[in-house]
């Protein structure tokens, strides 16, 4: 479902970009991150995957039981914030994946892991670019760099897509899911 997504995110040369996926809820955010880290891991990316509450990855005894990718460590049951801290500081990712950015200690840990130079892949809640540039922590983060690739799930008559906005580009980008 994030193939158009990825195809920015996750480029055929070169590092992988920081994502920020947005949406109200229901539309798709987690399983595009979920997607997204598959792909990143498999084209050769070590990731990071941030799991507080287990919708991610779905780990049981220690495994993951969703498909998220060969080359993915997984940390579940631990607070957003500090499990990011946690994994940069000793996996070395090259991609940290979090679901549902909220906080300011969210953002914090978020601009700590871009400055370690790992690419973010972050979902958030919100109904358009404009609301989540609003908000205190998305806002920052937005502002930031640390997301040039932004994209906005939409369900329109059933079916799903992204407008993408890429830093720097003046248009949007519509792929559908």
């Amino acid at each position: 479902c994030a193939k158009g997504i990825a195809a920015h995110s996750i480029p055929e040369e070169g590092w992988p970009r920081g994502t920020l996926l947005l949406s109200g809820p229901g539309v798709g955010k987690t399983t595009c991150l979920r997607d997204l880290v598959r792909t990143a891991s498999e084209r050769g990316w070590h990731v990071g995957l941030v799991d507080e509450r287990g919708e991610l990855a779905a780990v049981s005894g220690g495994v993951p039981t969703m498909d998220v990718g060969p080359r993915t460590d997984v940390m579940d049951g631990c607070p957003k914030a500090l499990a990011i801290g946690r994994l940069v500081r000793s996996m070395s990712p090259d991609v940290i994946a979090v679901d549902e950015l909220g906080g300011r200690g969210d953002a914090d840990a978020v601009m700590d892991a871009m400055r370690c130079g790992a690419a973010v892949f972050a979902t958030a809640h919100a109904g358009s670019f404009e609301q989540a540039e609003r908000r205190a922590c998305t806002g920052r983060l937005m502002r930031s760099g640390a997301f040039p690739v932004q994209a906005l799930l939409e369900c329109l008559e059933g079916r799903r897509r992204a407008r993408i906005r890429i830093e720097g580009s003046e248009s949007e980008e519509i792929c559908w899911l």
